[in-house]
């Protein structure tokens, strides 16, 4: 009592899926398998087969992954702020 076998359970894919959504720290496992779908290597049935997670989930961190990828490139780089470019005229106003 108390335990689900697989078939109540969905299978082992709700125990992968239920981990991956719940226990903290999983962003790893998460990443990991979102990029092999970015990939497309594999299809999103053989990777989620082979994570023990449902293709849908798959599917929904590789479409995370896509949407997000530009703003690893965000704010890391470009013009500096207007307060940098006159510390050469302060620094001079000061002589």
């Amino acid at each position: 009592m108390g335990r689900l076998s697989d078939r109540e359970a969905g299978g082992s894919c709700f125990l992968a899926t239920f981990l991956a959504i719940v226990v903290p720290g999983n962003q790893t496992f998460k990443a990991k398998v979102g990029l092999e779908a970015v990939r497309g290597v594999k299809t999103i049935n053989e990777i989620g087969r082979e994570y023990g997670v449902r293709p849908v989930q798959v599917g929904q961190w590789k479409k995370a992954i896509q949407e997000n990828a530009k703003t690893l490139f965000e704010g890391k780089r470009g013009p500096r702020p207007a307060a940098a470019h006159r510390e050469p005229e302060l620094l001079y106003s000061a002589i």
